[in-house]
């Protein structure tokens, strides 16, 4: 029984665009079968590429679902190429999706898919299909949500798509453009905002995305206006008191010899270690430094040592 599979085909070379989307017999696919393209625009092209220069070619299965007749093969390769808008965007070789309802060899089924082919691809202005196109860029695709550009550095299973750099360049000039936020819009955002507790993903978005902002004498003053009152996480540590959000941990050196302080930083002074070193042996990132490891006592260690006293 011939099992189908829909198959993403990568061209390497720049006489054709770099994308095309089929489906075809998974053994056709191990024997090296890389798609029959039709279309007028790129058919002599294809096939002088196949023959002259096969090794620009790379073809991988994109899918886990599987067809065993036509009819379910195409209905699957339809619904990928519209996954990717490959008839519109011209990343993509295809020129027509894949179309179940006329398979056969009548003249009227013919007719139905020439007619189909010249309305997907000629009834449609050049600026019309570019809009199109653009709309369809930052759409999320099969290769875990990455975006679409083609990298020249990565061919195979890891080539990636994502914006391209005029795309960027249109959203960058759109954002300047923007209307600045009324101050009654601004008060709505921040009653909705109010009590909110981000996750540990979206403070580190705020945070990279307002690192390295100057800010305003205004925005300055309203920040120090807000922040009197509060106790700094920092508090202490100028004059040698332990920091208010300290951990106690445990420092190790090579001979297993254990010592146990207040603070990571404590600990780095006590023992001229770089601080930013260690702190990453604390938090995984590294697995130790110069022989000397760390380990951060977490409450439960904290209340059995109670006990134990």
């Amino acid at each position: 029984m011939n099992i189908y599979c829909i198959y993403l085909t990568i061209y390497l070379g720049k006489l054709l665009p770099p994308f095309y989307i089929g489906s075809a017999k998974i053994t056709s696919i191990e024997k090296g079968y890389h798609g029959s393209v039709s279309s007028k625009t790129y058919k002599d092209i294809w096939r002088q590429e196949i023959k002259n220069n096969p090794q620009l070619f790379y073809t991988i299965i994109i899918t886990d679902q599987f067809a065993d007749n036509v009819k379910d093969k195409l209905i699957l390769e339809e619904k990928w190429q519209r996954i990717f808008s490959a008839v519109r965007s011209k990343l993509f070789l295809n020129m027509s999706y894949a179309n179940y309802r006329f398979i056969g060899n009548s003249d009227s089924a013919k007719q139905s898919v020439i007619t189909r082919r010249k309305n997907n691809n000629y009834n449609v202005s050049d600026d019309h299909r570019e809009a199109l196109r653009h709309n369809n860029l930052g759409k999320r695709v099969w290769n875990n949500d990455v975006k679409m550009v083609r990298s020249t550095d990565s061919p195979g299973p890891e080539w990636k798509l994502g914006f391209i750099d005029r795309v960027k360049q249109n959203i960058s000039n759109s954002q300047k453009n923007k209307k600045p936020i009324t101050d009654k819009t601004r008060e709505k955002l921040r009653i909705s905002s109010t009590g909110r507790l981000h996750s540990n993903k979206t403070k580190q978005l705020l945070r990279e995305k307002s690192t390295g902002t100057i800010k305003s004498p205004e925005s300055r003053a309203k920040m120090s206006k807000n922040m009197k009152g509060r106790i700094p996480y920092n508090k202490g540590i100028k004059t040698g008191k332990t920091s208010a959000t300290a951990k106690r941990c445990i420092f190790r050196n090579l001979d297993g010899i254990q010592f146990e302080y207040q603070s990571v930083r404590q600990g780095c002074i006590a023992n001229n270690l770089p601080t930013s070193k260690m702190c990453d042996v604390s938090n995984g990132k590294l697995l130790s430094y110069k022989g000397w490891t760390v380990e951060i006592i977490t409450e439960d260690q904290i209340f059995r040592q109670k006990g134990k006293k």
